[in-house]
């Protein structure tokens, strides 16, 4: 199995203004980053504001592999022991099925 890329946040900001290039020209993007900027409609609690992110695909380290294919194979047994207890509910329930048919 691969390794696969990662969404991780390199940048987020709170403004009561709109985004401007002045906000964001420090950083050093790349072709595939992501900018998200999203306006927070006002409430009774505070003012409206505008709210900026930008995220990076990265490739998984290999600590963060290692521990996805152990994530994985731990959640792959765990399903299997539970689908063997629902096999064993079910043959339980229909054991004698036949027998009243």
């Amino acid at each position: 199995m691969a390794k696969i890329k990662i969404r991780e946040n390199i940048f987020g900001k709170t403004l009561n203004r709109e985004v401007i290039w002045k906000d964001l020209k420090h950083i050093d993007f790349q072709d595939d980053d992501i900018i998200d900027i999203e306006y927070i409609e006002p409430t009774s609690e505070d003012n409206g504001y505008f709210y900026v992110e930008v995220f990076r695909m990265i490739e998984e380290t290999d600590a963060e592999y290692q521990e996805r294919l152990k994530t994985m194979a731990e959640t792959k047994k765990m399903l299997e022991k539970n689908r063997y207890e629902r096999y064993l509910e079910l043959k339980k329930e229909f054991e004698n099925y036949e027998k009243e048919i």
